[in-house]
């Protein structure tokens, strides 16, 4: 009788979290919501597909990107005045250098500022779906 309490409680331990771990896992991860380390590839990308300021110091990256959602265009001409933060057009696509919490250190691949690095909040980045290079 005592075996099978014992194997009663296994299995309803183990249905309860089964349960509970497919209720936390929500949304499954995809190639487009997954979060990006150092080496991956990824594409600035804005939800209204603005320009993305990358900032040159990881501490700077919170205020710029605030400023960007507040549309504070006279901090953000500042800034890039000042050389701490510069414009990219979304859709440019970059390498992870370096992760600090959410922000991720990238370099530019392609276009005017190609080779050019510099830091982002990890939500403006989506993986690439390309080869790597």
């Amino acid at each position: 009788m005592r075996k099978l309490a014992y194997a009663a409680v296994i299995i309803g331990s183990f249905a309860i979290l089964f349960a509970v771990g497919q209720a936390w896992r929500l949304k499954p991860e995809t190639k487009t919501s997954r979060i990006l380390h150092r080496g991956d590839y990824a594409i600035l990308s804005t939800p209204a597909g603005q320009d993305v300021w990358l900032a040159v110091k990881p501490d700077d990256c919170y205020p710029i990107q605030k400023a960007v959602v507040e549309k504070d265009e006279t901090y953000l001409k500042a800034c890039a005045d000042n050389q701490t933060a510069f414009p990219v057009a979304a859709g440019t696509r970059v390498k992870v250098l370096a992760e600090k919490v959410s922000r991720r250190e990238v370099q530019i691949l392609e276009g005017p500022l190609e080779g050019r690095t510099g830091w982002v909040e990890h939500e403006f980045l989506l993986p690439d779906p390309r080869p790597k290079m």
